[in-house]
């Protein structure tokens, strides 16, 4: 598993029965960036936490999913739960850019410049 996926799902374990319940109500609520939809009600309603992570995971991809999931702890006023969340999605920087040293450049570069670029299946 993805590193943002197994925090989102941490923090959906450490919520009691009666959290979970409120966070799924909420994320039928929340306001989702352009493009993308919601998890339907009926599914999402019956779903325990790890098939809730999955599906969050399935829909919105891992990092869009860990924001999304802080949003509602945040707005569930589990501020702290939130803040782990995202400080575990983004230790390192992000999984979707990586980094790799040129060595000499024959145009112009220095020796050691480095180039970012996106990993593949975390598009562009």
């Amino acid at each position: 598993m993805g590193r943002a996926r197994d925090a989102i799902l941490d923090a959906l374990e450490n919520l009691t029965a009666e959290e979970l319940k409120k966070f799924k109500l909420k994320l039928l609520s929340v306001p989702l960036r352009e493009g993308y939809g919601r998890i339907p009600r009926g599914a999402l309603l019956s779903m325990d936490a790890l098939d809730l992570t999955d599906k969050l995971v399935s829909f919105y991809l891992e990092a869009y999913g860990a924001e999304l999931t802080a949003n509602v702890l945040r707005d569930m006023g589990l501020q702290e739960m939130a803040g782990q969340l995202q400080a575990a999605t983004h230790q390192g920087g992000s999984p979707c850019l990586a980094s790799r040293s040129t060595g000499p450049r024959p145009h112009g570069g220095k020796e050691g410049d480095h180039l970012t670029h996106i990993l593949p299946g975390c598009g562009a």
